[in-house]
């Protein structure tokens, strides 16, 4: 046996190798307790915008640790570094189909990953259409004054989900709920028009948002009342930053050492 210190060993897996540990963690995050404390932790902060705390962020870095753990140590990813060696081993073989779909099978047990890391989160403001519902491309121009509102939602995440976070908040139907953004046709002199969005269309650049079918200024429902006892995983504390995973997708190791080190990582 040989100790070596101050360098990093570069570690590949092949294909079968990703997969399996890649089941391993699959089975790790389906295990009961684990769902169970994942059920209190989405209790406690709500998506999408719980997300964005750092109270939430701790809480899901520990609790993934926890399950991981068995595996890093099983295949040599143990130590402060461990989660980041595992996520370069990936560098190789992320792309391959299989890989991919476990991918998703593990945002499937996590349920607020995309990619096996926590999105972000963009404010976009809404803006009442007014009463009336345009069309699907309407000539009807927005209202000169509206009742108005911000909302955090999933950056470049599809429309339906920013109907879903729009009911969510303000209540409301999702068949009656729709979101419009101002359209300009090439005329100089012409005024903004209202354009439907539909479900499948990625929000994009589009930070604010003309909606029908809500009451904007209605009062935004009281939040669930966050837990005040003890957390059943120990908090990270400050001396404990060095050994948090850090934020990076599998298909995109190139890109780990530039992310932070604040988020929990599936994988």
């Amino acid at each position: 046996q040989m100790l070596v210190l101050g360098i990093d060993l570069v570690v590949k897996l092949t294909k079968e190798e990703a997969l399996e540990l890649q089941s391993e963690l699959i089975e790790a995050y389906a295990a009961p307790w684990f769902q169970r404390h994942l059920d209190e932790l989405l209790k406690d902060f709500p998506t999408p915008a719980g997300l964005a705390e750092p109270i939430f962020k701790d809480r899901f870095s520990t609790l993934l640790r926890r399950a991981q753990q068995a595996t890093l140590v099983k295949n040599g990813f143990d130590g402060p570094r461990g989660v980041f060696n595992m996520m370069n081993a990936f560098s190789e073989v992320g792309y391959e189909p299989e890989v991919v779909r476990l991918v998703g099978e593990i945002d499937s047990k996590l349920r607020v990953t995309v990619g096996c890391v926590l999105p972000s989160l963009v404010e976009i403001t809404l803006e009442s259409c007014g009463q009336s519902t345009p069309g699907s491309e309407s000539s009807l121009q927005p209202p000169l004054k509206t009742d108005s509102a911000k909302l955090k939602v999933f950056e470049g995440c599809e429309c339906r989900r920013v109907r879903e976070a729009i009911v969510q908040r303000f209540g409301g139907s999702l068949e009656e709920v729709q979101i419009f953004s101002d359209s300009m046709d090439n005329s100089a002199e012409s005024l903004p028009t209202l354009v439907k969005l539909d479900d499948s269309e990625r929000l994009g650049r589009i930070r604010r948002l003309r909606v029908s079918g809500v009451d904007l200024s209605a009062p935004e429902p009281a939040r669930t009342q966050r837990s005040r006892a003890v957390s059943p995983l120990p908090l990270p504390s400050a001396s404990d930053e060095g050994s948090r995973p850090r934020e990076a997708n599998v298909a995109k190791s190139a890109d780990v050492e530039r992310r932070g080190a604040d988020d929990g990582k599936a994988y």
